[in-house]
Formats: C-alpha cells, structure tokens, sequence
C-alpha cells in the first residue's frame, strides 16, 4: 500500500514572509528572507501538537520549490531546513535542476522516499494503523478535520477505515 495520503498543502504567505501549512487552528510554518536572489530559510515552527507527522519537511521541500520557481539560491539558516538539506543534498539539487529545466514532473520523482515516508501512511496494515493513532488524536480534539486519501485499493482504505472507525 503506497501512496495513500498526499502531502499536506503548503502556502506561500509573501506579506508575512513564509510557507505556511494551516490544520485546524494550528499553524505551522517556515520564515524565510528574500535577498537579491537569495531566499534565506530562517526558522521552521511546528506546533508540538502536529509534530513528527513531516509538516517540517513539507515546508522545507516547498521552499526547494519555491527557491526553483524564482531563480534564487537557497540560504538554510535554519537549523531543520538545513539538517533536512544536509541528509538529502542529492535530492535538493537534483529536484531544483529538473523543476528549473521545466521538467516538473521528474522534480516531483526525484523527491526521496524518506521523505514520502515522513509525510505519508505508507506500509503494511499494523504500520499504517500506528501512524494513524497520532492522527486520530488531533481529529479528536478538531485540529484535524479529513484524510485525504489517493491511490488506495480496497484493501488500503478498509485498512484506514476500520482503524479510524
């Protein structure tokens, strides 16, 4: 079962200078400086009730794009940004040289499956249904209203289902 989820919607707030990705009422973010043509990556927040669902990486892998998109040479101040750079260098340069070649489709295959994995419910059944408990516990308290589901056989989404039901 892979692909089952998408990765959360990351959004450019230029009059606040950052990505933002919004779930309920909480909102987490990465702050970044436009310089000449240099985007400075300066502090990535999450809050403690989203962490370790890949929200951090979502931002990071938006300011790539972005960073491609504009021409601009990225500057990871921030300590995560930069961590998240250092792991995956290949991934950066190869995702920023497909998506400014206007190849944005292999942009989109050369992001790395750490990361995929970081932001989505990929596995076998007992897995999936571990890194769902987190989930359920912000929809119990409304910060999480839907799962998007995509690519799901049956099988994947009876999975999902009886674990959430």
């Amino acid at each position: 079962m892979t692909g089952m989820t998408q990765p959360p919607e990351v959004t450019d707030n230029p009059a606040e200078s950052r990505l933002e990705i919004r779930v309920g009422d909480e909102l987490a973010v990465l702050t970044y400086r436009r310089r000449a043509d240099r985007l400075i990556l300066v502090h990535t927040g999450v809050p403690d009730a989203l962490g370790g669902h890949g929200l951090a990486g979502s931002l990071t892998q938006a300011a790539i794009a972005k960073a491609a998109a504009e021409g601009l040479t990225m500057v990871p101040l921030c300590p995560f940004a930069r961590s998240w750079l250092e792991r995956h260098p290949e991934a950066a340069a190869a995702i920023q040289d497909h998506f400014l070649g206007g190849r944005r489709g292999e942009a989109a295959a050369a992001v790395p499956d750490a990361l995929i994995d970081e932001i989505s419910l990929i596995g076998p059944p007992d897995r999936i249904k571990a890194r769902l408990q987190p989930w359920q516990e912000l929809a119990q308290q409304n910060w999480v209203g839907s799962l998007v589901l995509s690519g799901a056989d049956a099988a994947a989404m009876r999975v999902v289902a009886e674990a959430v039901l």
